[in-house]
């Protein structure tokens, strides 16, 4: 397993984001409590911020037309599919693949009582990180998109389709598209119906 450590941090994030004692980089929109901040929790007043300005919810700077997605099998090629996490850079999505515990690791499981959590907390404007499940996708999409519209009803986010860029992603790495076509067609073959399935 690759140390974290070990991965180089994007120029923008080395810029714009805050720095743990430990080393690691704290995405803009992460909840900061009294100096401590809580990776599993948004700060919904900067994820507000991110999206009326156009801005990367890891670096916090403008987006322009680099706009990518990171989500789970479904999210990304369901044909009613949304994404419950805003917008990224390419940079800042990659390095996220590689060293976001969650997103890069496999075996790893956290779990959180966010009620007891949230009755510490000073700071109220909380929203949950929908994308911290138990439950581990087989790999993660990474998809660029021209534009994106968001459902005000869930909160969740659609890319304009068909995407201008594909990625499949798994335990850190990126893998041959041939091996994420492969994984998420037996997925929907399992699951969630291949009818259901865009074209890729």
């Amino acid at each position: 397993m690759i140390q974290w450590q070990s991965i180089e941090i994007p120029q923008l994030i080395k810029d714009n984001c805050v720095v743990t004692d430990k080393g690691m980089p704290v995405p803009y929109i992460v909840l900061e409590d009294n100096g401590v901040h809580h990776f599993k929790i948004n700060d919904q007043k900067k994820v507000m911020d991110c999206l009326i300005h156009d801005k990367c919810t890891i670096c916090g700077t403008e987006l322009h037309d680099d706009i990518w997605f990171i989500g789970g099998p479904a999210s990304a090629f369901h044909k009613h599919g949304a994404f419950n996490d805003a917008p990224v850079h390419k940079c800042c999505g990659e390095y996220a693949l590689k060293v976001c515990p969650y997103l890069a690791y496999s075996r790893y499981i956290s779990k959180i009582d966010l009620e007891k959590l949230q009755s510490k907390l000073e700071y109220k404007h909380l929203l949950v990180n929908p994308t911290k499940d138990s439950d581990r996708v087989p790999l993660f999409a990474f998809v660029k998109t021209s534009e994106y519209k968001i459902n005000s009803g869930t909160g969740t986010f659609r890319p304009v389709r068909p995407y201008l860029e594909i990625e499949y992603w798994n335990d850190g790495k990126q893998l041959s598209d041939k091996d994420g076509i492969e994984i998420v067609t037996s997925l929907f073959n399992e699951k969630y119906n291949i009818n259901n399935l865009i074209d890729l």
